[in-house]
């Protein structure tokens, strides 16, 4: 491939900074939510892990972490497990704030 007046490589360049800002908005998202539910609703805590568990299902579609490939599916187990288990005490009745 031809490099002309380093357009490939600016193109990574931008690709990288769009992504960086990317996940640092979705990261900030999810700290304002978990901030949100500690006097919050309990469901955001619910919402929190099934996004987080969401967020962990793109990124295994979309490989984007390389070194661990395990790590995503795992994560999202798990969260989806709490969210499922943080949802069925809301329904049951169970206080979770003091």
């Amino acid at each position: 491939m031809e490099i002309r007046d380093g357009t490939a490589e600016t193109t990574k360049h931008a690709v990288r900074v769009a992504l960086f800002w990317g996940v640092v908005v979705v990261a900030a998202a999810f700290v304002v939510l978990a901030a949100a539910s500690v006097t919050g609703p309990a469901w955001l805590l619910v919402l929190g892990y099934a996004g987080h568990g969401a967020k962990d299902l793109w990124q295994h579609r979309r490989r984007y972490v390389a070194q661990t490939r395990w790590w995503p599916p795992f994560c999202l187990v798990v969260d989806w497990i709490v969210a499922l288990v943080i949802a069925m005490e809301i329904v049951a009745g169970v206080h979770l704030h003091q």
